[in-house]
């Protein structure tokens, strides 16, 4: 009787098997907050001694190709916790979250068009700025901005500049995932 081979499926599909490595280290990151100077110089050595065993000769890199593909691995893996880290923007040294007091006025430049909803308008803003009684500041942010709905005002169109001495709250769920 003939033998059946089975042929896993990551075999066919190479970048499931990256992903196999990079997705812990997202996940990882994001639990735990791994200082990236250990992750830069991990995934630093593993480049370099994943580059150092694909320069002897053929043999010798058949001899070593478990453990080229452990250092692929581990480079993948310090590349996702370093992209979780880089792209939080608690992070980022212009972040709103590093450098609004509370006092300072926000310059918002809307980045759509408001939207009508049933009790207000909503519209995304970008933060330009903090401007404070003597200085003003860069920053970075995004914010959801609501309006009260008043026959009077019809909305605003992308590119409005506002200023505002309102402290942003964090918007609360309802607990309903349909709303």
């Amino acid at each position: 009787m003939a033998r059946k081979f089975i042929i896993p499926v990551w075999r066919g599909l190479p970048a499931v098997r990256l992903l196999f490595s990079f997705a812990p280290g997202i996940y990882l990151q994001w639990q735990y907050k791994l200082p990236p100077i250990l992750l830069w110089l991990f995934g630093g050595i593993s480049v370099l001694l994943f580059f150092l065993l694909r320069l002897p000769a053929p043999a010798t890199k058949y001899r070593w190709r478990a453990a080229t593909g452990f250092l692929l691995c581990i480079c993948l893996f310090c590349a996702g916790a370093l992209l979780t880290w880089y792209k939080n923007p608690h992070h980022h040294p212009l972040s709103i979250q590093k450098r609004y007091t509370g006092t300072e006025t926000l310059e918002l430049v809307l980045q759509d068009t408001t939207v009508q909803r049933p009790n207000s308008w909503k519209a995304l803003a970008r933060i330009r700025g903090l401007i404070s009684s003597n200085k003003i500041e860069h920053a970075h942010g995004l914010l959801w901005v609501y309006f009260a709905r008043d026959s009077s005002f019809n909305g605003l169109p992308a590119g409005s500049l506002l200023l505002t001495r309102a402290i942003p709250q964090p918007v609360t769920s309802t607990g309903n995932p349909g709303a």
